[in-house]
């Protein structure tokens, strides 16, 4: 009986262990926007801070924190494979509209506007990653509570994309990219689920711990396809509370 409880106890430990060195290995890229500088973008008054960057400097894929001091603006343009903005302060304009801080805007492709902003604001970013012709244009404001779902007493969700008013016949559900907010109060878990093709998530207001780190405000993690879990589950934390962005399921196929 003593040998059973033995091995019983080794082996639990080995699968805990097993498992804990496994997700503490899991690749994933770590950023803080509050350790990077301003760079200069085309416009002498709009600045960047880049979290990741593939392709050319002003025409690749890019995830960014957008600065736009008072009485910026951009000429009209368009947007190859689509544009996401999220306006974290003040408030963003272009040709269709005012965005005050809260609003959530998906640009597909084929969509044109003249960016400005009177006031200044700080806007998140995502360029070059919402392909498909088919895509509707989407703005969602997200500090009207009617647009949040209670998941738990601690846990509220925001659903971003697909939008709860998306015309499947346009898309007919081919795209498997998904964005939300998340709010968590305080001392709060949260499994993210169904996470087969990617991850990335952006902590808006407060902290989050994910891989037993601490990941404050402006910090922006992603985990690629092939380090997802088996289980297909990232499970984050707060200890005080947190307000993210998370995407899921936009990084290609996993082998």
């Amino acid at each position: 009986m003593t040998l059973l409880v033995g091995i019983l106890r080794f082996n639990l430990r080995h699968y805990f262990l097993k498992n804990r060195i496994q997700f503490r290995n899991m690749g994933y890229l770590v950023k803080n926007v509050s350790s990077m500088k301003w760079d200069p973008s085309p416009s002498p008054t709009v600045f960047r801070k880049r979290l990741e960057l593939l392709g050319e400097k002003e025409s690749g894929q890019v995830t960014s924190v957008v600065k736009y001091e008072k009485n910026s603006s951009f000429r009209s343009h368009a947007h190859p494979d689509g544009e996401e903005i999220l306006v974290l302060e003040g408030i963003f304009e272009d040709n269709h509209g005012k965005w005050p801080a809260g609003t959530y805007l998906l640009n597909p492709e084929g969509f044109e506007h003249a960016p400005s902003s009177k006031d200044g604001c700080v806007l998140f970013v995502k360029l070059k990653q919402f392909p498909g012709l088919d895509r509707e244009h989407v703005v969602i404001d997200t500090k009207d509570d009617t647009n949040w779902d209670v998941v738990t007493d601690s846990i509220k969700r925001c659903q971003l994309y697909p939008p709860k008013k998306l015309d499947e016949r346009k898309s007919n559900g081919k795209y498997k990219d998904t964005m939300d907010l998340f709010t968590l109060k305080e001392r709060t878990e949260l499994e993210l689920e169904n996470i087969e093709c990617g991850l990335e998530v952006y902590v808006i207001n407060g902290s989050l711990v994910f891989d037993e780190k601490q990941h404050p405000v402006g910090s922006w993690i992603k985990i690629p396809p092939d380090d997802i879990p088996e289980d297909k589950v990232v499970t984050v934390s707060s200890e005080g509370g947190a307000s993210i962005y998370v995407k899921r399921n936009h990084l290609g196929s996993k082998l």
